[in-house]
């Protein structure tokens, strides 16, 4: 059976014992009606592969089942018992036991025993006079608005499935390749002055010298001419000015320290965002440009900039160069052949060195006699080169120690504990103090000399992390 015809000859064939197996289970005409055409309409669409490979009464009674269920629940309209059905079916509709199973779902043994139950039926002789087939027009006008509405869903489907895809295309997509020079997104941006002699970040804000920025992910800060450069946690280091503007300038190695001259705008650093190379670079964040890079092995590490050479270390010997040409110059060599005698520079600043000797810190100066020893690992000497600030780079409680004297300089006491501390621009120390009882914390600016003295510039409350910058006095 195929076609149009076939079809139709099936409706004209089928269509009045429909009618009449839903008066005999309580429906009236005009519902019979309309829920045979439905049944009719709904299997049009499938006709030929259920005349080619199917059973069409099976998929008829299913749906005439099935429309009628759907209008009882809507009507409030109790259903017709199990036995009913197959006896209805089986009776009336010519279906056999296995026909039957199929469109209720049953057991053919439940169909079996359901069979020889005696239950009374509708009077047949109740039934309208004459019965007739269902209009083969009707059905065929329901079929058309089920065609027409299966083309409208489906290009509803399609277009919202369109816009999906779009829609998750356009979040999915990978960020567009960038490189040493490129501009990023710029971050949102505010005029205003900073408290703190000092940039920092805490709580998704970069604290500018005179504009604070909306950057969420900081973990190492530098200061470099008006902006900063810092790095995120996929290890890209971040070029950021005043007006919101971000400039990629590259990817830092794994534990390179990150060092800058702010009067420069130079910034300086390890730099792996070429495949297979490790670079020294040093990059001026004011003209927009890289002004030198050199391929270096791993262990480089660059210390500070000192009237406008950098320095760095390699291994036990440390060097200066001017990346704007020449050469770098050995500075100094710690392979002493006593392991007491070697050294390695920590810091330098206005002819001071700073150096690490075993477990002390030692302090040359230069054209002077002496040295000062100091306990500690790392640090950082003030702009006169007098002080030094040690321990926040350990993640230990900074110390404040006197160059000349070796001692201590005591600033803290109480319930005051500091958790971070740089040299500022105004030639004191900002500090990062938490209140151990409340856990508040706060920005402190204090002097170096004696007696000292400290001043709150900012409130923090009790921020995750508290990102000072280093570098930010010289």
């Amino acid at each position: 059976m195929r076609g149009e015809r076939d079809f139709e000859a099936y409706v004209a064939a089928r269509g009045a014992t429909v009618l009449r197996c839903l008066l005999l289970i309580g429906a009236d005409l005009a519902a019979a009606e309309d829920t045979a055409t439905s049944a009719f309409a709904a299997i049009r669409q499938e006709w030929w592969a259920l005349s080619e490979a199917g059973d069409p009464d099976v998929v008829l009674w299913a749906g005439v089942l099935a429309s009628d269920e759907r209008r009882r629940r809507r009507v409030g309209e109790s259903a017709p018992g199990e036995t009913e059905l197959v006896r209805v079916l089986r009776e009336h509709a010519g279906l056999d036991e296995v026909q039957v199973a199929e469109v209720l779902g049953l057991p053919t043994s439940r169909v079996r025993a359901a069979s020889a139950l005696p239950v009374p039926l509708g009077d047949e002789e109740d039934e309208p006079a004459g019965v007739f087939p269902v209009p083969y027009a009707r059905v065929r006008a329901a079929a058309g608005r089920n065609r027409r509405r299966r083309w409208l869903q489906s290009a509803g489907v399609a277009a919202a499935t369109a816009l999906v895809l779009a829609l998750a295309s356009w979040l999915a997509r990978p960020e567009p390749l960038v490189g040493p020079g490129d501009a990023l997104d710029p971050a949102a941006a505010r005029v205003e002055d900073n408290a703190a002699n000092v940039v920092w970040w805490a709580d998704g804000q970069l604290h500018l010298p005179s504009a604070v920025l909306e950057v969420s992910d900081v973990r190492r800060l530098v200061a470099v001419g008006a902006g900063a450069a810092y790095v995120d946690s996929r290890g890209r280091l971040v070029g950021a000015e005043p007006d919101g503007t971000r400039t990629l300038l590259g990817e830092v190695a794994d534990g390179s320290a990150l060092v800058s001259s702010p009067g420069l705008g130079l910034v300086a650093w390890v730099d792996v965002s070429v495949p297979g190379l490790t670079r020294l670079v040093v990059w001026d964040l004011r003209q927009g440009r890289e002004v030198a890079a050199v391929v270096t092995r791993p262990g480089v590490r660059p210390i500070t900039f000192d009237g406008g050479w950098l320095r760095f270390g390699q291994g036990l010997k440390d060097w200066a160069w001017d990346p704007r040409g020449g050469p770098a110059q050995l500075t100094g060599d710690g392979f002493a052949e006593a392991v007491a005698d070697r050294t390695a520079l920590v810091d330098a600043v206005a002819g001071t060195r700073l150096e690490q000797w075993g477990t002390f810190l030692r302090v040359v100066r230069s054209g002077r006699q002496g040295e000062t020893h100091l306990p500690g690992f790392g640090g950082s000497l003030s702009p006169d080169g007098g002080f030094v600030l040690t321990g926040p780079q350990q993640r230990r409680q900074p110390r404040l120690v006197d160059t000349r004297t070796g001692l201590q300089v005591e600033v803290w006491s109480g319930q005051d504990v500091p958790r971070g501390a740089v040299f500022d621009t105004a030639g004191g120390v900002a500090w990062v103090v938490e209140d151990d009882e409340t856990g508040l914390t706060r920005i402190a600016s204090c002097t170096t000399t004696s007696p000292v003295s400290c001043h709150d510039s900012v409130e923090l409350g009790k921020p995750d992390r508290v990102v000072l910058a280093d570098d930010s006095r010289r």
